[in-house]
């Protein structure tokens, strides 16, 4: 079965995804993949703090990732990604996936030239390109705030501001 749920979300594990997405994916891992956290002891215990205990936890760089996920074809994971760009170079690396929850994409100040595309997903160019390279894979993305919501298509709504 493998990957039953693709979200990105840079917060990675969070309310909605503890008490929505992971009962909702049905799955044995959950795997948080990101280069940044798989390297920092301080996002890898906050994250370990955050995730329910009935789930097993896997904080992986992107490589490492595609790898856990081919070597666990049996076994059902919920994939949480940071940020579009991720996703791409994941799937450029082998992961083969057929959906994608975009849930949150952050307007920091620090970033400048993003648009918002709803309340919670502000893009830039690099995520809008990551984005169309994604879904011209035949991967279908929606933005779904909590597993119950009505999906919005992502590339219609990028189409239509961009």
């Amino acid at each position: 079965m493998s990957v039953s749920l693709v979200r990105v979300d840079d917060r990675l594990i969070h309310g909605q995804v503890v008490h929505a997405w992971i009962g909702f994916s049905k799955a044995k891992y959950l795997v948080i993949a990101d280069d940044i956290a798989a390297t920092d002891k301080t996002q890898q215990l906050m994250l370990r703090l955050a995730a329910p205990k009935t789930i097993k936890l896997e904080i992986q760089s992107l490589s490492d990732a595609v790898n856990f996920i081919s070597n666990h074809e049996e076994d059902t994971i919920f994939l949480i990604v940071r940020n579009p760009e991720n996703l791409l170079k994941m799937m450029n690396m082998g992961l083969v996936i057929k959906e994608v929850n975009l849930g949150n994409i952050s307007m920091t100040k620090s970033q400048t030239g993003r648009k918002m595309l709803l309340k919670n997903i502000h893009v830039d160019q690099n995520d809008v390109d990551c984005l169309k390279g994604i879904a011209s894979k035949g991967v279908d993305i929606y933005i779904k705030l909590v597993p119950d919501e009505r999906p919005i298509d992502a590339i219609d709504l990028i189409n239509k501001k961009y």
